[in-house]
């Protein structure tokens, strides 16, 4: 029985809302934005949504 693919649901979703809420509890802890250092830059968030042909 072979699997053609899987799903991670709701996954996602769920990791981007628990960084959400641990950044409003650190700004609201600190008042700082040591938490918005991105670790990936605009030019790689763009190449991930580049059309490939």
């Amino acid at each position: 029985m072979g699997v053609a693919r899987i799903t991670i649901a709701a996954a996602p979703t769920l990791v981007v809302m628990s960084t959400i809420q641990k950044l409003a509890a650190d700004l609201r802890a600190t008042g700082g934005f040591d938490m918005l250092t991105a670790t990936i830059r605009h030019p790689d968030a763009q190449e991930l949504f580049r059309r490939k042909e």
